[in-house]
C-alpha cells in the first residue's frame, strides 16, 4: 500500500487515496443524520408507549402481551444501541465504524446488537407459538399458560440467544489503520489513527460462520412460524364457536378476539420476517464466496443491500407498535384507556391542588 506512515501500532497503512472507500457517502451520512433520528426516535416511543399501556391496564397483562413486552424492550434496546453506534462513529472520526480510542466498544456493541436480534426472532416464535396452542389446542394451551411457564420460556430465549451473541462476539475484531494526511489540504486537523471494528480479516471460515449462525437460526424460526401460521389460518377459518356452557354473545366476542389476536399476530411476523430477508440474502451472498469465490452480485449492489438491510432492521423494531394497534381493536381501546388514565389523574391532582390553595388563602 502507498503510505508513508509508518508507525508500528498500525495494523493497516493507508494512503489518502486508499482510504476513500472507509469514508462516509452522501447516502450513509443521509441514513445516520435523518434516518436514524426519525426511525429510532419513533419507535423507541411506540414501544415504550406500548409496555406503558401493559403496565396500566390490567386486562392487558396476558402471556402474549408478556412475551411482546420483552419484543419491546429489545427493539428499544436494539434502537438505542444502533443510534449510539453510528453517532458515536460519525460525530467522532471521518471514517466508517471507527470507534476513536474506545477499543470495548466494539465488543460491547456487538453483543448487544446480536442478542437483541436472536431474542426477537425467539420472542417473535414464542409469540406464535403461544397462539398456536391456544387457537390450536386450547386444552393444552390451559395447561402451560401458567406464570412459571411463561416466565422459563421468555428467560430461556434471552439465554440462548446471549450464547449465540457471545459466539458471533468472537467473529469481530479492533484494527488500529493510519492514514497519510501529510498531502491533504482537507484533513489536516483530523487524526491519523482510527481504531475500526470489523469482521475478523485473517479467519477464513469465522465470517461463513457467523452467517451460517444467524441464517441457520433464521431459517428454522421461519419453517417454525409458516407451520404454525397455516394452522392458525386454517383453524379461525373452520372454527364456528366455543364449547362449554357460555352464552353464544360471549362465544361471539371472544372468537371475535382470539380471532383479531391470531391475525395481529401472523401480521406482525410476517412484517418481522420480510424485514429481516434482506439481511439472510447478504449473508447468503457471503456465504456463496466462501464456498466457490463468487458473489451474486457486484460489489456496489452487495453495498446497497447491506444498507437497505439495516434500515429494515430499524423499521422492524419500530413498527410493531403500529401493527399492533392499526390491526387489533382491542389494542387500540387500550391505547386509549392508558392515556386516558393518565389524563384524570392529572385532572384529579391539579383539582385537588386547587381545593387545597382554596382552603389556605381562606385560613
Amino acid at each position: 500500500m502507498n503510505s508513508t506512515h509508518s508507525d508500528d501500532d498500525c495494523d493497516i497503512l493507508l494512503s489518502e487515496e486508499e482510504a476513500v472507500p472507509y469514508f462516509y457517502t452522501i447516502y450513509k451520512k443521509i441514513f445516520i443524520l435523518v434516518i436514524i433520528p426519525i426511525v429510532a426516535g419513533l419507535g423507541i416511543l411506540g414501544n415504550a408507549a406500548l409496555l406503558f399501556v401493559v403496565y396500566r391496564v390490567p386486562e392487558m397483562r396476558t402471556v402474549t402481551n408478556f412475551y411482546l413486552s420483552n419484543l419491546a424492550v429489545s427493539d428499544i434496546t436494539l434502537l438505542i444501541i444502533t443510534t449510539i453506534r453510528f453517532m458515536w462513529s460519525y460525530f467522532n472520526t471521518p471514517i466508517e465504524f471507527a470507534f476513536s480510542s474506545f477499543h470495548f466498544g466494539c465488543a460491547l456493541v456487538w453483543l448487544i446488537t446480536y442478542l437483541c436480534y436472536f431474542a426477537s426472532v425467539y420472542l417473535i416464535t414464542l409469540v406464535t407459538f403461544e397462539r398456536y396452542l391456544a387457537i390450536c389446542h386450547p386444552i393444552t394451551h390451559r395447561m402451560l399458560k401458567g406464570r412459571t411457564w411463561t416466565v422459563r420460556m421468555t428467560i430461556s430465549a434471552w439465554l440462548i440467544s446471549l450464547v449465540s451473541a457471545s459466539v458471533c462476539l468472537h467473529f469481530y475484531e479492533t484494527e488500529t489503520i493510519c492514514i497519510d494526511w501529510s498531502n491533504s489540504t482537507t484533513f489536516q486537523n483530523i487524526a491519523a489513527k482510527f481504531v475500526v471494528c470489523k469482521a475478523v480479516t485473517n479467519c477464513s471460515w469465522c465470517w461463513p460462520t457467523l452467517a451460517a449462525i444467524d441464517f441457520v437460526q433464521f431459517v428454522l424460526a421461519v419453517i417454525l412460524s409458516s407451520y404454525m401460521y397455516g394452522r392458525i389460518i386454517y383453524a379461525l377459518s373452520t372454527r364456528t364457536g366455543l364449547t362449554g356452557e357460555t352464552s353464544s354473545e360471549k362465544q361471539t366476542t371472544i372468537l371475535r378476539t382470539r380471532n383479531q389476536i391470531g391475525r395481529m399476530l401472523i401480521l406482525n411476523g410476517i412484517i418481522f420476517f420480510i424485514c429481516r430477508g434482506p439481511n439472510e440474502i447478504y449473508n447468503i451472498d457471503d456465504f456463496k464466496y466462501w464456498l466457490v469465490g463468487e458473489r451474486m452480485f457486484e460489489s456496489k449492489t452487495a453495498t446497497t443491500i447491506l444498507w437497505f438491510s439495516r434500515v429494515m432492521w430499524l423499521l422492524n423494531s419500530a413498527v410493531n407498535p403500529l401493527v399492533y394497534s392499526v390491526s387489533n381493536q382491542r389494542y387500540r381501546r387500550a391505547f386509549v384507556e392508558a392515556f386516558r388514565r393518565v389524563d384524570k389523574r392529572k385532572k384529579r391532582s391539579s383539582s385537588r391542588n386547587g381545593n387545597e390553595n382554596i382552603m389556605i388563602s381562606r385560613s
